[in-house]
């Protein structure tokens, strides 16, 4: 997996939107104080440098969520109104409060001067509409310049840039905030959804493609089966056959094209495969 020569990660405090006090328009109070939070961040903000990582895309796939969580000490922005000194936001005006915070990084940022600017985000792990929202502004407020139309788009660990978001912020011109694959709420709600397989090798939440799914892979008197849970109630089970390889435990159904198969990796994670090489990793659902 190849990763950009830069990349950028913050906590961000921002300001929501919102009507001030003495009932005048706050939206440039809004626009002001985003400012001043980008402009902090992009001041104090720590820029990594990452070699490229050609050939290792099975290794850096499975600790893809420790990579996220500790490539660089995150940088705190707290601003006040517009027009004030950088100081604490009162958590009532709007801002994503300290346990609310978000952590992700910038995985590319492009830009066609007086057309568009597109974004892609990795995540650190899901999170609410409202949250993306306030991501999705100050994302925009860090470039002075302005563009008709701002599209960002948000991946979880573990998911192809490129291959569909997990969720999705577009201005165009105004912002529409959409989640594509499993919200917080739902992945909860699966996590948590009783199974009955004694003899259990793992559970997974799978966000790609737009299967919105929990994957179970069990055993039955030693024969491994995969079961299929979506978030409409529907399921499947299906047998599977089984092999161990250098990588890990592989998984495939007997009549699977084009390759397709599962690893189960070393830090209990299902990498997905084919013919052509790595596709993607589901995570595992921890008790």
């Amino acid at each position: 997996m190849k990763h950009l020569a830069a990349l950028a990660m913050a906590l961000l405090l921002v300001a929501g939107c919102g009507n001030r006090d003495d009932g005048s328009d706050g939206n440039q109070d809004v626009d002001q104080g985003q400012g001043a939070a980008a402009l902090l961040v992009e001041q104090q903000g720590e820029v990594l440098n990452a070699a490229s990582d050609d050939g290792q895309g099975l290794g850096t796939a499975g600790a893809e969520r420790e990579d996220l969580a500790s490539a660089a000490e995150t940088q705190v922005a707290e601003v006040t109104d517009a027009g004030g000194d950088v100081g604490a936001l009162e958590p009532d005006a709007g801002a994503v409060s300290a346990d609310e915070g978000v952590r992700y990084e910038i995985l590319s940022d492009e830009a066609v001067p007086g057309i568009k600017r597109t974004i892609e985000v990795r995540l650190e792990d899901r999170v609410s509409e409202e949250a993306l929202e306030r991501i999705a502004h100050a994302l925009k407020a860090g470039d002075p310049r302005s563009y008709p139309r701002t599209f960002i788009g948000y991946y979880l660990p573990g998911m192809q840039v490129g291959a569909g978001a997990w969720a999705t912020t577009h201005f165009d011109p105004d912002l529409e905030v959409r989640i594509i694959g499993l919200s917080a709420a739902e992945a909860a709600e699966m996590s948590e959804a009783e199974d009955d397989h004694s003899d259990l090798v793992g559970r997974w939440l799978d966000d790609a493609w737009g299967t919105e799914r929990r994957i179970t892979i069990f055993r039955d008197n030693g024969v491994p089966f995969v079961e299929y849970l979506y978030t409409d109630g529907s399921s499947g089970v299906y047998e599977l056959v089984e092999s161990v390889t250098e990588s890990g435990h592989r998984f495939e159904e007997p009549d699977a094209g084009f390759g397709d198969h599962v690893i189960l990796n070393d830090a209990g994670d299902l990498e997905f495969w084919d013919s052509d090489g790595y596709i993607y990793t589901a995570f595992e659902i921890v008790d």
